[in-house]
């Protein structure tokens, strides 16, 4: 969420100060900064994604590590409780 915020901050700086291209581009600039929003967004997700990954990961291990239980991948699907 943080990341995402930032990157449409960062968006929000750019076309504060690029703006005036629009005489030269037209709305064919305005569909190029859309599709890069788009995808800085887009990557924000995903990279928020993978942390919440990781650390669930992390969150199981260290519970199994606790309980004496066996690591992932051997045999038991991890279950959060």
């Amino acid at each position: 969420m943080v990341c995402w915020i930032g990157v449409s901050a960062g968006f929000k700086l750019y076309l504060h100060l690029f703006g005036t291209l629009h005489r030269i581009y037209g709305s064919l600039g305005a569909v190029i900064v859309l599709l890069v929003w788009l995808y800085a967004s887009g990557a924000a997700i995903l990279m928020g994604g993978e942390l919440n990954g990781v650390i669930w990961r992390a969150v199981v291990r260290r519970r199994d590590a606790s309980i004496g239980a066996c690591p992932i991948g051997h045999g038991r699907t991890p279950v959060l409780v």
